[in-house]
């Protein structure tokens, strides 16, 4: 107070009114107030930062996170109470692995035995030599009794040869000698992938499939071909890239992208890439790779990526001309430009949104805390009901959603509208808020039908794999690389989506397309979906190995 008054003073000896003074106090004291909610938007930046960063990538709650879920549990939403029982599970599924590594270790198996199932065997069969089949007691003839058996795993590594295709030729020699004007017969003779080249369709596929599949980068590529024993420069690798898709594979994928615009339902999710040598690129400019899956449950199981040099809407309006159905996306607005589309929201995104904002906050902000713990419980209530429901019929879902699900985002709307005027809107719940009810109408979009889905993992996951091979080998040299890129991890991914081994299905494109001509009906016969695809080709997954193939 003591200071207040001298400021006072030292102000009227300035010539300021007493009126004056207190108006600029008020104004100092609005300026201070916005800089300290400024500093803590800051500082709740830089602790989700760090937790994105250094902590775990699960969007689970820890019980310290949790914190005052026991003042919850009176509240009148009723779906407070599940919060201990979620912790629980999360510490389940942490002791679990511990468990299951000390059976491991134990008896040696290092996994289940089933899923070496569909490998071939080879019997060795261990008995004594013919002079050794007599008793060491009497010397009588020893007769076999019972037999054990027990597996080993045996790796044969890459075999690479070098292919001599020797073509004959044929002619009649009484004719010869007669003088007879006849033709000369020549064997079928196999053409080469490219011109010119020694490249083969396996090793084409192999290049392939360790860049798109295995993320490997082309010089670890070159490195790994030079500890075998033959050397092929990074150029020619990559050359073969992209010759092949153009020559072999675009034709696939675009008959793909005809398929896809057919289905009912689709998700679409978009990342940057960078290409170095692009035609008119500005400084700013940003690369996109674009991906289109079709829905979990369309007979014809589909993923399309398309690279564009932008982010604007005309992209996915012009690659789904075509499409009408559902398309599950997240807020970009580009995706809700699309006519005769109805666009589902993606309810990850929202939930995402109040699991940041826990992790944002300081251990000050009790009171805020409590409350994003009350979104974030709504959509984790929503989202368990969705695993209820994972095993029925579409039409079975969709009794069950209205029946269960819409009560719950009825009451997540009115305690959405509720809390947005007791936040700032500039806070981090504020904005998880206003998220939510921005997208609101896409987020009960799910509702319409029981074959759409509640989230856009689809999507997302496979950009997912893209960005993780973009970590590896970084950017595209050139617009040619990042359409090749496009084709190859579309036919990859679609491989795998329809149990198909995806080395073994390029090799199988490139060796059939390149020894026929590229006709509708052919390209037809080499879908993933064909009956003409052969045996070797599918793969029947275990539980066990297929998350591996599919990661």
């Amino acid at each position: 107070m003591n200071t207040q008054k001298n400021q006072l003073n030292k102000a009227k000896l300035e010539g300021f009114s007493k009126a004056e003074i207190i108006t600029q106090w008020e104004i100092l004291q609005l300026e201070n107030e916005e800089l300290k909610e400024t500093i803590e938007q800051m500082r709740a930046l830089l602790r989700l930062g760090s937790s994105q960063k250094f902590g775990a990538s699960s969007e689970r709650l820890k019980q310290e996170q949790a914190g005052q879920m026991s003042l919850l549990n009176d509240e009148p939403f009723g779906i407070f109470n599940e919060a201990e029982a979620i912790i629980e599970e999360e510490a389940q599924e942490l002791e679990e692995p511990k468990k299951g590594h000390a059976r491991r270790i134990k008896g040696e198996v290092g996994g289940s035995k089933r899923c070496f199932d569909h490998l071939p065997v080879v019997e060795v069969i261990e008995e004594l030599p013919e002079k050794d089949k007599f008793c060491p007691s009497c010397h009588g003839q020893l007769k076999q009794m019972t037999s054990s058996e027990r597996i080993e795993i045996e790796v044969i590594p890459a075999q690479i040869i070098k292919k001599k295709y020797i073509t004959y030729s044929y002619v009649c020699p009484p004719c010869s000698q007669e003088g007879v004007l006849n033709p000369i017969v020549q064997a079928p003779k196999r053409l080469p992938v490219i011109p010119g080249s020694y490249v083969s369709a396996s090793l084409m596929a192999y290049v392939m499939a360790k860049k798109y599949w295995e993320r490997t980068t082309i010089y670890q590529l070159e490195t790994m071909l030079l500890n075998t024993g033959i050397q092929i420069s990074r150029a020619n690798l990559s050359r073969w890239i992209i010759t092949g898709a153009e020559l072999y594979l675009r034709g696939v994928y675009d008959l793909l992208h005809q398929e896809l615009v057919q289905s009912d339902i689709l998700h679409a999710d978009e990342t940057k890439v960078q290409v170095l040598k692009e035609k008119g690129r500005r400084p700013q400019q940003t690369s996109y790779m674009w991906h289109y899956p079709s829905g979990h449950l369309e007979s014809k199981q589909i993923r399309l990526y398309e690279y564009q040099p932008g982010r604007a809407a005309e992209y996915p309006l012009t690659f789904l001309e075509g499409f009408s159905g559902y398309l599950h996306s997240d807020g970009y607005q580009a995706y809700h430009q699309i006519p005769g589309v109805t666009n589902v929201g993606c309810h990850a995104h929202a939930r995402r949104m109040f699991v940041d904002t826990i992790k944002s906050l300081g251990p000050s902000a009790k009171n805020l805390h409590s409350k994003t713990l009350e979104g974030f419980m709504f959509f984790e209530e929503l989202s368990e009901l969705e695993r209820k429901f994972k095993n029925m019929t579409p039409e079975e879902r969709y009794e069950a959603r209205l029946k269960q699900s819409k009560p719950k985002l009825e009451a997540l709307k009115a305690w959405l509208n509720k809390t947005q005027g007791e936040v700032t809107p500039r806070s981090a719940l504020g904005r998880a808020i206003a998220y939510s009810l921005n997208q609101w109408k896409y987020l009960m979009a799910y509702l319409e039908d029981g074959r759409l889905e509640m989230t856009n993992n689809r999507a997302e996951r496979g950009i997912k794999k893209f960005v993780m091979g973009r970590k590896v080998w970084l950017f595209s040299d050139s617009v040619a690389g990042a359409e090749a890129s496009e084709v190859i991890y579309s036919i990859v991914e679609t491989a795998l989506a329809n149990d198909l081994h995806p080395y073994e299905y390029l090799k199988y494109l490139i060796d059939e397309l390149s020894q026929n001509k590229q006709t509708p009906e052919k390209l037809a016969e080499v879908l993933p979906w064909s009956d003409k695809i052969p045996d070797h080709v599918k793969v029947v997954y275990r539980q066990e190995n297929s998350k591996h193939l599919n990661n």
